[in-house]
């Protein structure tokens, strides 16, 4: 399926790239009980990306420092902007034996819920409550909301939307974190944490969500949203807004 994907009059084949490297990094909880996101911190990641971005469609692509740990193993070819391509010429010997399974279904742990005893239906639902809640907090406010709206499906149905985007890039907080110690790390991570927070408020206050936090080639790159999961007349507006009550938000920091 995914050699042919129909879309319209076009047949698109789904190729991939891939960036390796090695390295330290942070991996941290950021935000408040209402609206969380683990996020990865440090340059190790960027390194990553810088990877993926100059290697080739079908190759690995690894960092000079992964180079020196894999050259005994692997042919390493010559790539770009001084990145190395794995060479596939893998077998069965040299890690190219593997198959792939798809997962089973997980079955729901329904048995406590048809059960006639009223003490322990009441303590599985109080159980698998406090499980939902515990997780609703990584879930922008509305797209949980429209989850909860489209029960018992428990899915939102596809469609094209015409969003405003907004891309944030936080620059700083990584390059701090490669000269931290362990124990000024926990000082950067809080103050990430709350930057996160203020600008999940701003965003919300105009109806945007801040969807998503993945490292760039610099900094941290936010995603901001506003006309999903429903468009309104002001979208255009509220995102241009909610980028000046950012950059005011930062500038504090």
């Amino acid at each position: 399926k995914f050699s042919s994907i129909k879309a319209g009059d076009q047949i698109i084949k789904l190729t991939m790239r891939i960036g390796a490297h090695l390295g330290r990094f942070i991996t941290a909880e950021v935000g408040t009980a209402r609206r969380m996101e683990r996020v990865l911190l440090g340059s190790t990641l960027h390194q990553t990306r810088a990877a993926e971005t100059a290697g080739e469609r079908g190759r690995v692509s690894v960092t000079p420092m992964m180079q020196q740990r894999i050259q005994a193993q692997f042919k390493i070819d010559e790539g770009r902007e001084g990145f190395g391509l794995v060479a596939d010429e893998l077998n069965e010997t040299a890690g190219g034996g593997f198959e792939i399974s798809p997962p089973t279904r997980r079955l729901a742990r329904a048995g406590a819920l048809f059960s006639r005893d009223r003490v322990e239906l009441l303590r599985s639902l109080t159980q698998e409550l406090a499980e939902a809640e515990a997780l609703a907090c990584y879930l922008p406010r509305p797209f949980l909301n429209k989850i909860v709206d489209t029960l018992p499906d428990h899915r939102i149905v596809s469609s094209f939307l015409q969003p405003t985007v907004l891309f944030l890039n936080l620059l700083g907080f990584s390059s701090a974190l490669d000269v931290a110690a362990p124990v000024e790390a926990a000082v950067v991570t809080d103050a990430f944490s709350h930057a996160f927070t203020r600008i999940n408020e701003a965003v919300e206050a105009r109806g945007g969500v801040l969807k998503k936090v993945t490292s760039y080639l610099q900094g941290s790159d936010v995603m901001i949203l506003f006309g999903v999961p429903e468009a309104g007349p002001d979208d255009v507006k509220n995102a241009i807004i909610s980028d000046r009550a950012i950059r005011n938000i930062v500038e504090e920091q």
